[in-house]
């Protein structure tokens, strides 16, 4: 999988949760977007939060470091979001390898997603 998730916190807010998760950027950008699979951290913890959830998120803030914008666009399923980067000038990440791009990697220790879900109750 060319973007690897990793949880970072778990809170649980009402009856929402809240995921922080780290991105890490591996193989090649496609023009569309990057297959995101929200399946691969579904029992991650961090701290004493574990996340769950079997639906699609309700709301997510992506933030990305070097000047790079990101947007997640929900899939039909959990297994195939996608995340759609952009340079300053909002122009699509031209097709590549995530290597090519020198200020997505630089910033890598600062991109991340926050996932809120609807609370299982």
């Amino acid at each position: 999988m060319p973007i690897t998730l990793a949880v970072t916190a778990v809170n649980a807010v009402g009856n929402q949760l809240r995921v922080g998760v780290a991105l890490t950027f591996n193989g090649s950008y496609p023009t569309g977007g990057d297959t995101v699979d929200l399946t691969t951290i579904i029992g991650q913890a961090h701290g004493v939060g574990i996340a769950v959830f079997n639906a699609l998120p309700i709301n997510n803030d992506v933030a990305l470091g070097g000047g790079i914008d990101g947007e997640f666009l929900p899939g039909s399923a959990l297994n195939n979001g996608k995340l759609k980067l952009f340079t300053t000038g909002g122009t699509e990440l031209a097709a590549g390898t995530y290597a090519a791009n020198a200020a997505l990697l630089l910033a890598s220790l600062n991109n991340q997603i926050e996932f809120v879900f609807d609370k299982l109750l």
